[in-house]
C-alpha cells in the first residue's frame, strides 16, 4: 500500500511571488484589437488580476500597457505580454510570458516599492 502525501489545494496560497494589492489604469486586449480600459486588483513579478469590460477565454495571449502607480516612474510606460490563467465574468487573473530580464526587474522592483520593502 503506498503512502500518499498530497497536499489540498483549496484556500492554499499557490503563487510563487509575493502579490501587491495595488489598483492603477492598464490597457489591455488581444493582438490586433481595440485595447481594453481595466483597473489591477494585484500585481505580482510573475503576474496581475485585471477588472475589466471584456474577458477572454483561458490561455487566450494579452497584450498589456500600463505605467507604474508610483510618482517617481509615472512616465515609464511598460508594455508586456499575459496568458489568462482563470477568467471570471468580472476579473481575470494573467501570467506574464516572456518578460525580458530588463522588465521583470521594474516590475519586481515596483512590486517591492507597493508592499513597502524597499525604500522609495
Amino acid at each position: 500500500m503506498a503512502n500518499t502525501t498530497e497536499t489540498p489545494t483549496t484556500g492554499v496560497e499557490r503563487r510563487a511571488a509575493p502579490r501587491a494589492n495595488a489598483q492603477f489604469e492598464v490597457r489591455y486586449g488581444a493582438k490586433g484589437e481595440e485595447p481594453n480600459d481595466a483597473k489591477t486588483c494585484d500585481i505580482s513579478a510573475t503576474g496581475i488580476g485585471l477588472v475589466g469590460p471584456k474577458q477572454y477565454p483561458i490561455g487566450a495571449e494579452l497584450e498589456l500597457r500600463f505605467r507604474s502607480p508610483e510618482k517617481s516612474t509615472k512616465g515609464d510606460l511598460i508594455t508586456m505580454k499575459a496568458k489568462v490563467r482563470h477568467s471570471t465574468p468580472n476579473r481575470m487573473g494573467l501570467e506574464f510570458v516572456n518578460v525580458p530580464t530588463s522588465d521583470h526587474l521594474r516590475i519586481r522592483d515596483m512590486i517591492m516599492r507597493l508592499m513597502g520593502t524597499q525604500p522609495k
